[in-house]
């Protein structure tokens, strides 16, 4: 009868281990183990889905790992209405790319293993640097474009006070030289653009004076607006005569911030 090497207790010849203190007995037959089940997958379709639709937790639904998918999916949500920083999800995110891309990400059940590649490291590494520049270039754009649109409205708006400008001058010429107000004809005064319409403007003989009034939108500014300038003679503290002349912007102040220079003319 065999004994145990290592107590010295007395074994039967089927025994494997000792009853003991558990030994394991020399020629004992070794229990195998079960076979893996884990199955190998290529990671390309869940490193995309990552990629673009991470932050909706698609690449972990698809995985199969659907409590952390709704948590992703959920984090979105509350990020779009910034209770959650957008950054948390981007971490998230970026953590499984580098996950999958290392051939470390498995179905919720480990049943399958989703294998990397380096071009997927290389694409993770690029996508760090992308979505935050994307995100600056997003906002740079959210900022400029209502100025774009502001410097155009000003560009549109802006012939006005040169037009009244040289009907000013003009006015004061012809003043200075009959000692009365003269209508457009009289004083050679021609507005401009085809029958004194321009592209953004129609200009109008007051008899005398002169009314720009636009006819395209300009922002904020609707079409029909007035711009007025009304020449009238006065007479001075010394007893001269003079011309004077009042200008009068539009009631619309989005219109009148459009030609700040306008009410300055006198």
């Amino acid at each position: 009868m065999p004994f145990c090497s290592k107590c010295g207790t007395s074994i039967a010849e089927t025994q494997s281990f000792c009853s003991s203190c558990g030994e394991k007995i020399n020629g004992s037959p070794e229990v195998s183990s079960p076979a893996s089940s884990v199955r190998e997958e290529s990671g390309t379709l869940i490193f995309f889905m990552a990629l673009f639709f991470g932050c909706w937790g698609i690449h972990q639904f698809i995985a199969g790992n659907t409590k952390r998918g709704l948590v992703y999916l959920l984090c979105a949500t509350l990020g779009a209405c910034l209770i959650v920083p957008v950054l948390v999800i981007f971490i998230l995110v970026l953590i499984d790319l580098f996950r999958i891309a290392k051939g470390d990400f498995y179905s919720d059940d480990k049943t399958i293993h989703y294998q990397g590649s380096v071009w997927m490291k290389v694409l993770a590494f690029l996508w760090v640097f992308a979505i935050p520049l994307l995100l600056i270039l997003g906002i740079v754009v959210a900022l400029a474009i209502p100025k774009m649109y502001g410097m155009n409205d000003k560009a549109m708006a802006s012939e006005v006070s040169p037009v009244a400008g040289t009907y000013i001058k003009l006015q004061e010429a012809y003043y200075a030289e009959t000692g009365s107000i003269g209508n457009w004809e009289q004083m050679g005064y021609v507005a401009p653009g085809e029958n004194s319409e321009t592209e953004n403007f129609v200009y109008s003989d007051l008899n005398p004076g002169l009314v720009a009034m636009n006819k395209k939108e300009m922002g904020d500014c609707p079409v029909g607006n007035k711009w007025t300038v009304i020449p009238e003679v006065v007479t001075t503290e010394n007893g001269y005569s003079d011309i004077r002349f009042t200008v009068i912007p539009p009631d619309v102040e989005a219109c009148d911030l459009l030609t700040p220079h306008f009410s300055e003319l006198r």
